[in-house]
């Protein structure tokens, strides 16, 4: 049986390196505190977030006001 056609098989979106790369480091948190927070609007949330060294940290996800109503 092939990966595709079991059913309980594991197909992450996202591997181990793209979670390792997408964890904030405890040295990086007083960098981040110091940046300016980007505030970004887009289906019914808002997404807050910082740039360090090219890289985007998502600090916060609200859902919009417009959405709940």
């Amino acid at each position: 049986m092939n990966k595709i056609s079991n059913p309980f098989y594991n197909n992450y979106l996202f591997s181990e390196e793209d979670i390792e790369r997408a964890l904030i480091r405890k040295w990086q948190y007083p960098l981040l505190w110091l940046l300016p927070t980007y505030v970004q609007l887009a289906e019914g949330y808002v997404f807050h977030f910082k740039i360090f060294q090219g890289k985007y940290y998502l600090m916060k996800i609200e859902e919009s006001d417009h959405a709940k109503k």
